[in-house]
Formats: C-alpha cells, sequence, structure tokens
C-alpha cells in the first residue's frame, strides 16, 4: 500500500512543458475557421415528409377523447366494426 505520494518523479517522467510550434496551431486555426457553409435545398416531398413527422411527433401519443367515445360506445353496447372496410385498409397497408 502506498502511504504518500513521492514528490519526485522516476526517471522518464519531467515537469517540462514544450509549447507547440505555430505552425501546428496555424493549421489547427484553419481548421476551425474555414470550414465551407453549405447550402441544401429539399425536394417539395422532403419538404411535406418533414412537416408530417413533425406533425406526428406534436400529436399525443393517445386521443382521449377517440378512446373516451369508443369506450362510451363499448359500455352502451353500441359499438360496431365495419369489417369489409377494416379488411380492405389492411389490404391496402400489407400490399
Amino acid at each position: 500500500m502506498i502511504d504518500k505520494i513521492s514528490g519526485s518523479l522516476s526517471a522518464g517522467y519531467t515537469r517540462e512543458s514544450k509549447p507547440v510550434p505555430e505552425s501546428v496551431e496555424v493549421e489547427q486555426n484553419k481548421l476551425r475557421t474555414s470550414t465551407p457553409s453549405v447550402e441544401v435545398e429539399l425536394s417539395k416531398e422532403a419538404q411535406l415528409l418533414q412537416k408530417a413527422t413533425q406533425a406526428a411527433k406534436d400529436a399525443p401519443e393517445i386521443r382521449a377523447d377517440v378512446v373516451q367515445g369508443i369506450q362510451d360506445q363499448l359500455q352502451a353496447g353500441t359499438y360496431s366494426v365495419n369489417y369489409k372496410k377494416l379488411a380492405k385498409q389492411l389490404i391496402s397497408i400489407l400490399a
């Protein structure tokens, strides 16, 4: 177990710091400041997709009003499913 840290460093280690050559600093600064700007133009389809994606993100995950309406219909025994319409929609999604 080490009781204390030695104030002297073993051979191979120094407390000196060496300055970075100016040419290296200049090259690093050029890389940071000379980044070219890029202009991107989105197609109308891509813009529409962006809007649809944002609308989906902004919409609530569960539409409480729809859920409540269906629950009310189920409790009243008036909820019905149009199976032909449902089947057509499923086929169009899967096709």
